[in-house]
């Protein structure tokens, strides 16, 4: 019988059933795209990160964050080499450098990765094996994902892409091959060099100086106690020049900079929030309205013997099929949104089960407790409501 009742009510008011849909769709649209951009902010915080091959990583004390990494002593390196649980130690050079578009007049910044070709820098085999094409400093290899603004390459079964030369701080680079990692918002493009590559690009900058250090430990080595060591050996403490951090975290220093102390990850935060508040609104309006011109109706009820409690379910079922609608129909606006977000933009924005059970979750919760709301002037009908 509520169900019966509540189908009625959105059938007989058909305009405000609109706008309630129409309400619930767009805070859905905008839990999506918000909470998306959360999530994605947060996984493209650690992309090269997960990328690097490393247990421990030695970074300056000055570090802010992957784009601005500053730089250390590589004699650092050497000590955290001397300890006995380490296998290996990797200096990584970072930088930026404005590019020219291959065919155009454009110039954009486009992140540097410096190192030697010869090292494991990268445990992802797809990345690893490309790094013999960079043995010349003029070679560059250049992310398959970064932004349509740096040039369109392709690259068919090995050949070289094209075009195959560009300009980069004012160097001729040769672009000799691509790699697969992805674009984020500390920078829309990546390109890899070796370290002589780096220095041509950076003339002021000294390979003594790396931004990061990569420790690997040997198999079987607590990396706990690892760990306690090299910082024993290290300058880590007051007036220290470096700090090392396990992988994870990294993890958890870069997620949470750029979540809770990066302005882009605050305003996404926000966004959710607003987007909550949006359909709590709309649909409380929506369904107080109908409550208010309903209340003889209710009263009716009221009267012939039918308790709050069964009232209540109707305007609940009402909200609820509101949530269920709305959220369909901004689910698929979003899939959408996400493809032209992912196309036009090179974000990694993704559709996944889990986010979209807890943006439905929100949608029923939002709209369950916008019906709530309205319930107050519903307790307020009475027989005498209707005269």
């Amino acid at each position: 019988m509520p169900v019966w009742l509540a189908f009625r009510n959105l059938a007989q008011s058909k305009v405000r059933t609109l706008v309630g849909v129409a309400g619930v769709s767009f805070a859905v649209v905008l839990l999506f795209f918000q909470i998306g951009m959360v999530l994605s902010t947060a996984r493209t915080a650690t992309l090269v990160y997960r990328a690097l091959d490393f247990d421990l990583l030695i970074r300056s004390k000055s570090y802010s964050e992957f784009s601005d990494a500053r730089s250390f002593p590589i004699q650092r390196l050497r000590q955290a080499a001397s300890v006995g649980e380490t296998e290996s130690t990797v200096p990584v050079y970072l930088g930026t450098g404005e590019w020219k578009h291959p065919t155009e007049s454009r110039y954009r910044v486009i992140q540097i990765i410096g190192f030697r070709s010869s090292d494991k820098v990268f445990d992802r085999p797809h990345i690893q094996k490309t790094l013999s094409r960079i043995r010349l400093p003029k070679q560059v290899l250049i992310d398959e994902f970064s932004h349509p603004g740096f040039g369109q390459f392709q690259e068919v079964e090995g050949v070289k892409p094209t075009p195959r030369t560009t300009w980069l701080n004012d160097q001729l680079v040769e672009v000799s091959g691509l790699f697969r990692l992805g674009a984020g918002f500390g920078a829309d493009g990546t390109i890899l060099v070796n370290t002589r590559g780096f220095q041509r690009l950076n003339p002021g900058r000294s390979l003594d100086e790396p931004s990061l250090g990569l420790i690997k430990l040997k198999p079987g080595v607590d990396e706990t106690e690892a760990l306690r060591k090299i910082r024993s050996r290290l300058p880590t403490g007051d007036g220290g020049d470096v700090e090392v951090l396990t992988r994870q975290q990294v993890f958890d220093f870069e997620t949470t900079l750029w979540l809770w102390y990066m302005p882009l990850g605050l305003i996404f935060i926000m966004g959710a929030g607003i987007a909550c508040v949006v359909g709590v609104v709309i649909v409380y309006q929506v369904l107080a309205s109908d409550v208010a011109n309903r209340l003889p109706e209710y009263a009716t009820l009221k009267a012939i013997g039918y308790r709050d409690r069964f009232l209540a379910a109707v305007v609940i079922f009402q909200s609820m099929l509101l949530a269920v609608v709305g959220f369909l129909i901004g689910w698929s606006i979003s899939i959408v949104l996400y493809r032209i977000t992912r196309d036009m933009a090179r974000i990694p924005v993704e559709m996944t089960m889990m986010l979209g059970f807890g943006v439905a979750i929100a949608a029923i919760v939002i709209c369950v407790g916008s019906g709530l709301a309205a319930l107050k002037k519903l307790r307020a009908a009475a027989p005498a409501d209707l005269f």
